[in-house]
């Protein structure tokens, strides 16, 4: 998941029917090869989809001339995203070249003035707000880029962590080497979230596809609100 702060300007109202109409406005074309789809709108969110097509190549035998040809396929792609009015962000599945796509189809898209923003947790900034917030949480793994030992072993790290006094000393060592943090939310009693930190600002957290949505709620509280 990736998010960006979203900014409207000059909007008449919350900005919820301009966004919807200008989406729903714009399905999936074969002239534009991409367009928004399954848009649907609850409690100040906009969600849906963008389907785009990329042609893509491939070298083909031609058994009646006997020579290899390129023939053009089309790789259709889909991923979800979300435009939460209320907390002025957006959120999309995968990384940021999907986010990047999504800014374009919006640049295309929307007549009315708006500003996207990237919000970038790396892994020491979301453990030092976890901290100031006093969210409770534990810290399970640490992936470093560039570990050094007295230069005896030096090298990419991935370290399980069993003394949580630890991982204070090892991000302040290597505030800008960490590749993946993996935290350990505590949400209720004895229930626990299993969120990823990366060093390309990507939360990544885990559960089932029946209860996604209820933790991107609880997540969107706990970093945003």
């Amino acid at each position: 998941m990736i998010v960006n702060r979203f900014e409207m300007f000059d909007a008449q109202d919350s900005g919820l029917n301009l966004i919807r109409n200008a989406l729903t406005s714009n399905p999936y074309r074969e002239s534009n090869n991409l367009g928004f789809e399954d848009i649907l709108e609850s409690d100040n969110v906009i969600k849906g989809s963008l389907l785009r097509r990329t042609p893509s190549y491939i070298q083909d035998y031609d058994d009646e001339n006997k020579t290899l040809v390129r023939r053009v396929i089309n790789v259709f792609t889909s991923f979800n995203f979300s435009i939460d009015v209320e907390l002025r962000l957006v959120y999309c599945e995968g990384g940021v070249s999907n986010m990047n796509a999504l800014k374009a189809a919006f640049r295309n898209t929307f007549s009315f003035e708006y500003s996207m923003e990237s919000i970038l947790f790396s892994p020491k900034n979301l453990f030092d707000k976890f901290i100031q917030e006093n969210i409770q949480f534990s810290v399970n793994q640490i992936v470093i880029k560039s570990f050094n030992y007295k230069n005896g072993i030096i090298g990419r790290f991935h370290g399980v962590v069993n003394r949580q006094s630890a991982v204070s000393d090892i991000l302040n060592e290597y505030p800008t080497e960490i590749l993946k943090i993996s935290f350990d939310l505590e949400i209720s009693s004895g229930e626990l979230l299993v969120l990823q930190s990366y060093s390309n600002g990507n939360l990544k957290y885990l559960s089932s596809e029946e209860d996604s949505e209820y933790y991107l709620d609880l997540l969107k509280k706990l970093l945003f609100s």
